[in-house]
């Protein structure tokens, strides 16, 4: 599997030639890519609430590169498995779908490609609308993927997604207020998670 087929691949999904995710999911050999693929977009959505952080001026950045880069984005895609996960056996085994795991890895790891946007944080007046961007893409584009190499519907599609989703989000926003960054006088900021997830409210 080459670089270019990968390549071809993220054009036509930012065209939302949503094919190419059944395309994807049916070929083996693209599982090692799509993998890499998704590991660097989760990386990429650290980097934006880091090059933030810089911009602020703020002290402790190589603190914040290693929460919000390093191991949120390594962290973030463990989370992003277990969506993948628990979609799949629900879509499989509750919802009546039909399909091999790995095609729906391969799929959604396809469709996990947007999280790279929140590298955009970075830009103040709209990080947060990048970060939202980023995830509610990622969500769209795995309902496709899922009814794509299961058979379902979109309606059922849409309950196995969410579930996926909701699971995902909590977990990322708890590792985002885990770790926190100290100030003094200044309370925290920035916990082990990249894009949106970094910003606690607490």
């Amino acid at each position: 599997m080459s670089v270019a087929t990968i390549g071809r691949w993220l054009v036509r999904l930012a065209r939302l030639d949503l094919g190419v995710l059944g395309e994807a999911g049916s070929t083996a050999m693209a599982t090692g890519p799509l993998l890499g693929m998704a590991v660097g977009a989760s990386l990429a959505s650290g980097l934006g609430p880091w090059l933030w952080w810089l911009g602020q001026d703020l002290p402790k950045s190589g603190e914040a590169f290693l929460k919000a880069v390093i191991l949120g984005g390594l962290l973030q895609v463990a989370v992003w498995l277990g969506w993948v996960y628990v979609s799949y056996v629900l879509a499989t085994r509750v919802l009546g779908g039909s399909g091999e795991l790995m095609a729906v890895f391969r799929a959604m790891a396809l469709a996990f490609a947007p999280m790279a946007l929140a590298v955009l944080m970075f830009i103040e007046p709209l990080a947060m609308g990048f970060g939202v961007l980023a995830v509610g893409a990622v969500a769209v584009l795995s309902q496709a993927a899922l009814q794509s190499t299961t058979g379902l519907d979109s309606g059922r599609a849409l309950a196995a997604n969410v579930l996926g989703l909701v699971l995902f989000t909590l977990v990322m926003s708890l590792l985002g207020s885990v770790g926190e960054i100290e100030f003094p006088l200044a309370g925290r900021m920035g916990g082990v998670a990249p894009g949106i997830f970094f910003f606690s409210l607490d």
